[in-house]
């Protein structure tokens, strides 16, 4: 586990730069793009929700 700085977060929380040192001692600065949530914003989990709906199919078909 290294230490770390967080410089700055750009929009929602997308893309973050982050400043730390390595096991050299060197300072490295990185830019990081979010891929995936392990746990969203209530506004990101509805709409991921609503995205991924599918309604359930009829038993029968509407006549």
């Amino acid at each position: 586990m290294k230490d770390a700085k967080v410089q700055a977060i750009d929009g929602d929380g997308d893309i973050i730069h982050v400043e730390m040192k390595n096991e050299n001692g060197e300072q490295i600065v990185g830019v990081y793009q979010l891929i995936g949530w392990t746990k969203p914003s209530k506004k990101v989990k509805a709409q991921a929700e609503l995205e991924l709906y599918v309604p359930p199919k009829l038993s029968h078909p509407i006549q």
